[in-house]
């Protein structure tokens, strides 16, 4: 697991309640394939992250900047063009939504170099993990 997270009741309300209760900016989405909950997405500027923020900056990017995470949680569809069409409209949306922001960093774990080539890269981003407005 990339994020050490708890699943505990407690820990879901910790890390999700703020953003259900609309005290955190953070938008979550529920990813539907097929009329089936399959995934989740969500949707963070880091202006509203100051400590994600301090973090990235040694990658140099920008302060405003907008983030994205992706979790498919149904393995028959990894690797079926499922995470790169997600990738594309969750950033289509954001360029419309925020149109403030410059940069979309998605957010990969090291570890999973599947996520990273196919959603990533497949969907014809940089490598870099930043997507700048005007070009990927």
């Amino acid at each position: 697991m990339w994020w050490p997270e708890g699943f505990d009741p407690g820990a879901l309300e910790a890390r999700y309640g703020p953003v259900i209760d609309r005290t955190d900016p953070t938008e979550c989405f529920v990813v539907v394939h097929d009329g089936e909950p399959v995934g989740s997405v969500q949707r963070y500027l880091y202006v509203d992250n100051p400590d994600w923020q301090t973090s990235l900056a040694v990658a140099g990017t920008p302060e405003n900047a907008a983030g994205i995470d992706l979790f498919i949680g149904v393995e028959s569809l990894i690797g079926t063009g499922l995470g790169p069409a997600i990738i594309d409209r969750l950033v289509e949306t954001t360029w419309l939504r925020h149109p403030e922001i410059e940069t979309i960093v998605v957010n990969v774990s090291p570890h999973n170099r599947r996520s990273w080539r196919r959603a990533i890269v497949h969907a014809d981003y940089k490598s870099t993990e930043k997507c700048t407005r005007g070009g990927r």
